[in-house]
């Protein structure tokens, strides 16, 4: 996904929008199957994102301290924002891969399934993208961090429908108290070529959520840890067991094309070229 800081939204290089839903899925598959991979180890990744976000500023100026005033100033202008890693990229335009482990901690082996809980230990720093964090990572207190790349996750997939972040604020106070407090609103999405929607604002086409995701992402912005879903309750929900299936369905139909040029190439025939690899 692509961000711009002025409209601050997103877009997709693969649409020039938001992602359908069916694409959404099976890259969002992919993130969950990489973050399991990745907890069942005993990694934590702590960073993950769709794109380089530049962050608010830390805090509000002493003159708004001292009047406390209603209204917010305006930030103040920041230092050029340099370049970052991508941290989830795409081969072929298909595969979504988790990348960039500059944030990641090795917290010990844990068992598949139980991702870690609190038994593997707790943090108390915090390390990624603030408006990527989870609620527990704004209170200053311990907290088990393999909740909180499943907080990501969510933040991701409602980027990946939305264009948007579902928190934003111009200072990292408001931000954190608004993922704190704030429920996530699920705003209409413009309609896609073959989905079916309703009438909107202005007679603008809009897409309902449809039921089951929106489980998904009321599940995976719990603001409780312990509420929150887990990485194994979304690999067993009907609309990733979905995109799971032709997941595998199209490996299957990748190791055929392989198999077949490389029998090409021993009969002296041309091989393919290599796989691309890009941002979400």
């Amino acid at each position: 996904m692509v961000y711009d800081k002025n409209t601050k939204r997103f877009t997709s290089p693969l649409t020039g929008g938001v992602l359908p839903p069916s694409l959404a899925a099976k890259l969002f598959f992919g993130l969950v199957s990489g973050l399991q991979y990745l907890h069942a180890h005993g990694i934590c990744h702590r960073d993950i994102k769709v794109c380089p976000i530049p962050s608010p500023p830390p805090s509000l100026p002493p003159s708004h301290l001292e009047n406390n005033s209603d209204s917010l100033p305006t930030p103040p202008s920041l230092p050029p924002f340099l370049p970052q890693p991508e941290n989830l990229l795409l081969t072929d335009g298909t595969k979504l891969r988790i990348t960039d482990f500059g944030c990641a901690m090795l917290m010990g082996e844990t068992e598949e399934g139980r991702e870690g809980e609190a038994e593997a230990g707790m943090l108390v720093d915090t390390a990624g993208t603030y408006t990527f964090l989870a609620p527990e990572c704004c209170t200053g207190e311990a907290f088990s961090p393999w909740p909180v790349d499943v907080w990501a996750a969510g933040v991701t997939l409602y980027v990946f429908l939305f264009g948007r972040l579902p928190f934003q604020k111009e200072w990292l106070g408001p931000l954190f108290e608004a993922i704190q407090e704030e429920v996530v609103v699920f705003p209409p999405r413009e309609e896609e070529e073959g989905e079916e929607g309703g009438e909107g604002e202005g007679g603008r086409e809009v897409m309902v959520l449809e039921e089951g995701l929106r489980d998904i992402l009321e599940g995976l912005f719990c603001k409780d840890p312990k509420e929150r879903w887990t990485l194994k309750r979304l690999r067993e929900h009907p609309w990733l067991e979905k995109a799971q299936r032709e997941d595998e369905e199209e490996d299957r139909r990748r190791d055929e094309e392989e198999t077949a040029r490389l029998e090409k190439e021993k009969e002296g025939g041309v091989g393919g070229e290599g796989s691309a690899v890009e941002g979400v």
